[in-house]
């Protein structure tokens, strides 16, 4: 009877916490500029190539590949007298047991668990960022400086999709650098196990996990505080009205763990009477703070303060300063992301002979198809003053696979109109982001 076991012998017989009996500062796969020996290896000298006779998990600890080694030595020899067709049949068998060996039983073994994080990173990992995860090691064995995983302002933002994508297929696959190698050998559960750690470098815990970092609605104000930049063209048109462009460009920084500012500048213009009348609308400053951070969901309230730098009379702005104090939130259930924002509208001066508002309102929903950063977006959104209402479809896009760019569009058609003479007016719009902290392009 074959038992299971737990732990696995290296060349020295002591234990060792992996299958194949690997040590310190080597891992299972050749990557360039590391050095990669296993400790059931001839014992020469050091190589830069995997050495190791027994596959990561194959053997070592696991009965269940015995039975195929026995097969496989029953199938080795073939005698001079056996009929040479009856050989070449047994060297088939053989050379199938020995890919099914090879190629299956390692990921039924890798598969199996549990899995540690912090001795996987030890293993596999300080080679480059070292055991503490600032990437300074002793010996520097890469020419790009490795992420300072303690650093919670560059750590945080980044969601755990993003973590796994790099370690599984290196840091091309991001438009990271090409010297951080990726472990396609490692189950998902493995791979995962490590991203936790690696979490834990930084021990602040007042900073939102990057996980809540949701894409950013082409309506409505973000809840992450993020370092972006936006460009968004809208387009306005009734039958009864003539068409108006604006282009509202927007500049984000986060302060501190939990805070961050947004500055606005919108441009407008519109044809009356054969004539194009072009200005500026009314510049805005945002100031927001995230209360709550759980594991799915997102809490913020700030307040936005216009300014009457807008044209009242050809409608570019609101003849008035502004200040609209708000809650914006982002949820993700499954698949499925949430997000909204709720405003007062406190006009520092009202015009008797226009309407008067008080709230205002945005909600959307999301569903991205895949966790890559290329991936489509798609989903729909609602919109509204007090009682009116728009609601209409939006889709986004990832340009890079940094992340670093986005495009997004949506329609808004009008389902209760604002006010009388708003009446049929549908709304598209246009969004170029840019993640200015992240790279435009892979590095080398």
């Amino acid at each position: 009877m074959f038992r299971r076991h737990t732990l696995n012998y290296g060349a020295q017989g002591a234990p060792s916490r992996f299958p194949g009996g690997y040590r310190s500062r080597v891992t299972p796969v050749p990557i360039p500029n590391t050095e990669v020996k296993s400790a059931t290896a001839d014992g020469t000298a050091w190589v830069t190539v995997w050495e190791s006779r027994s596959l990561p998990g194959i053997v070592q600890g696991h009965a269940f590949a015995w039975p195929f080694f026995l097969l496989y030595r029953r199938c080795s020899s073939c005698p001079s007298a056996v009929n040479p067709r009856t050989c070449q049949d047994t060297r088939v068998t053989r050379l199938t047991v020995l890919l099914f060996v090879l190629f299956v039983l390692p990921g039924r073994a890798l598969a199996q668990g549990p899995f540690d994080g912090r001795a996987m990173f030890i293993e596999w990992c300080t080679v480059c960022h070292g055991e503490d995860g600032r990437g300074r090691p002793p010996e520097p064995r890469v020419k790009t400086v490795p992420m300072d995983f303690t650093d919670c302002r560059v750590t945080t933002p980044e969601a755990d999709a993003d973590w796994r994508l790099v370690v599984t297929h290196g840091g091309a696959a991001a438009g990271r650098s090409s010297e951080m190698p990726g472990f396609e050998v490692l189950p998902a559960l493995a791979i995962a196990e490590v991203v936790a750690y690696v979490r834990t470098f930084c021990r602040d815990t007042r900073w939102p996990s990057g996980n809540l970092n949701f894409p950013r609605s082409t309506i409505g104000t973000k809840a992450f505080p993020e370092d972006e930049v936006t460009m968004q063209l809208g387009l306005s048109r009734a039958a009864d009205s003539n068409p108006r462009v604006r282009v509202t460009t927007s500049f984000g920084a986060r302060v501190g763990r939990r805070g961050a500012v947004e500055l606005t500048l919108p441009a407008e213009t519109v044809s009356f009477a054969g004539h194009r009348q072009t200005g500026i609308g009314d510049a805005a400053a945002e100031g927001k703070y995230v209360l709550y951070a759980g594991t799915e969901a997102l809490v913020t309230a700030g307040v936005e303060v216009s300014l009457a730098t807008g044209s009242h009379r050809w409608g570019f702005g609101e003849g008035t300063a502004a200040f609209e104090p708000f809650v914006a939130m982002g949820v993700a259930r499954g698949n499925w992301i949430f997000q909204g924002d709720v405003r007062a509208l406190l006009p520092g001066r009202r015009f008797p002979a226009e309407p008067v508002h008080y709230t205002a309102y945005n909600v959307s929903v999301l569903r991205p198809t895949s966790l890559l950063p290329k991936a489509w977006t798609i989903g729909a959104a609602a919109t509204g003053v007090d009682a009116s209402l728009s609601v209409g479809p939006q889709v986004l896009k990832g340009l890079t696979r940094t992340g670093s760019l986005a495009v997004g569009a949506s329609v808004e058609i009008p389902v209760r109109p604002v006010s009388p003479r708003a009446y049929g007016v549908t709304r598209w719009s246009l969004y170029l982001l840019w993640d200015y902290l992240e790279p435009l392009r892979a590095r080398p």
